[in-house]
């Protein structure tokens, strides 16, 4: 069976925050949440996923930055492969 997983950018507040909520509900496997400069918000989205029966995991990424979006995505690829 394939896994979903949802890159969410700027998911520890708004509408990005309520997006990887989102991705629970619709059965997905895996959220990534990105954030740039507030951890604890990011922290408190992802246990929220993960109340809701989704991994989530935490990334911190300036995603205006080209480099440090490439970084992300390194980090994304040598994740293991979800349960």
């Amino acid at each position: 069976m394939r896994r979903k997983t949802l890159l969410v950018t700027g998911a520890s507040a708004g509408t990005g925050a309520a997006t990887a909520q989102a991705a629970a509900v619709e059965s997905y496997d895996t959220a990534i949440i990105n954030y740039c400069s507030d951890r604890a918000s990011a922290d408190t989205v992802a246990q929220m996923v993960n109340a809701q029966g989704c991994e989530a995991v935490v990334i911190r990424a300036d995603i205006t930055d080209p480099a440090a979006v490439a970084a992300m995505f390194e980090q994304i690829t040598a994740l293991p492969p979800a349960n």
